[in-house]
């Protein structure tokens, strides 16, 4: 295992000449003696440890405190300030300033020893951390990628039947969920469902998710059979966790020329029948918490229908310190597109979020999006 790195900056050469004898057996030690040359070592080495005295010449010991943790924002390095033990309000200043620890003038070996084991131990445990966190990252990059190839794949080619879809999710794994089915060349059955949470855990439900929507491939459910199953499934798995899932799931069928939906707690859906415009909103609690007998509802359009599914991360996001966009300002936006057009890019509905404020949307959610419309060819 290679040495932990110290920097001793000092004046005193005397001083810097007996800490490196007894620290150098253990440690890979490093001196200066000008405040200016710890920056230049603290780039160039990437110490684990700083002995740091506060009268260094050109750069005092407080200003090199705040620039390593204001400027630089680095918290992990621990950093030792040489004091005078009589100077309170200096004291107070260097811990204020970042110093991990003090070490008053004139100190002893078994002090100074003790002290370095101290930081030793810390550096230690931070380094194990790190390496912890780098095995979880890997694991749930491993997750994410597998939750993507969860997703629909395939280009999407059903005659009379156009769709785009959108997901950005805010992490490595997401909780969100979009798919479609092609039941036969005049029927289509798509979701939208989002997953409470998020990481590895929602990413695991998101699974379930997909199953049973899945099974209609095989099974050929019912939209009421696939919500109460699914409905099922997840207050068996779940139990009393707070764990839910909020879903839409619909079919367009073009030979009856029907739309049939449930919308299960998911957000309001867009939808837009020949001319009129109108909000599906959730007639079903969420999923995963309570027995549910879910029944279809049914739309009739004459020529075009359209609709646009989405996650609550479209409108969950801060204008200000103050105030969120919301949900009735999203539905405006979109009511807005639909009345000039008939089909909307999910691009434009994203770059007109971008230009609501005077700084990008924050998106603290993930965003996913599907909207299915009706063509002639």
């Amino acid at each position: 295992m290679a040495k932990s790195k110290v920097l001793i900056a000092d004046t005193s050469e005397a001083t810097i000449k007996v800490l490196s004898a007894f620290l150098s057996a253990e440690f890979e030690v490093h001196r200066v003696f000008d405040g200016e040359e710890v920056i230049e070592k603290y780039y160039d080495i990437k110490p684990d440890i700083i002995l740091l005295d506060l009268n260094l010449p050109n750069m005092n010991g407080l200003e090199i405190l705040n620039y390593i943790r204001n400027v630089v924002n680095d918290q992990d390095i621990y950093i030792i300030v040489f004091v005078n033990e009589e100077n309170n309000r200096l004291r107070i200043e260097s811990l204020n300033a970042g110093a991990n620890d003090l070490l008053a003038k004139p100190f002893s070996k078994d002090e100074v020893k003790a002290r370095i084991q101290v930081a030793k131990r810390q550096v230690v445990l931070l380094q194990n951390l790190q390496r912890a966190y780098k095995r979880i990252n890997k694991e749930v990059n491993l997750v994410s990628e597998l939750q993507l190839k969860l997703l629909p794949k395939e280009s999407f080619i059903f005659k009379h039947i156009g769709l785009q879809s959108y997901y950005r999710p805010s992490g490595q794994a997401s909780g969100d969920y979009y798919d479609y089915i092609k039941i036969n060349n005049s029927l289509l059955r798509f979701c939208v469902a989002d997953v409470s949470g998020h990481g590895t855990r929602a990413a695991f439900i998101m699974a379930i998710v997909r199953t049973i929507f899945r099974l209609e491939e095989s099974k050929n459910y019912t939209l009421p059979k696939v919500v109460d199953l699914l409905n099922k499934s997840l207050i068996d798995v779940l139990g009393d966790e707070s764990d839910f899932v909020t879903l839409f799931v619909g079919e367009i069928d073009l030979e009856r020329k029907v739309f049939s939906y449930i919308n299960a707690g998911h957000c309001p859906a867009v939808v837009k029948i020949d001319s009129k415009i109108m909000h599906l909103k959730p007639d079903y609690p969420v999923l995963g918490f309570f027995p549910i007998d879910p029944e279809t509802k049914f739309l009739h359009y004459k020529d075009k229908f359209s609709i646009l599914l989405y996650t609550d991360g479209f409108y969950e996001w801060n204008i200000d310190e103050e105030e969120q966009f919301g949900l009735e300002r999203f539905l405006q936006l979109v009511d807005e597109y639909l009345k000039k057009e008939d089909k909307i890019y999910l691009e434009e509905i994203i770059l007109s979020l971008e230009r609501v404020s005077e700084f990008s949307p924050m998106y603290r959610d993930d965003l996913t999006a599907l909207f299915v419309y009706t063509k002639d060819s």
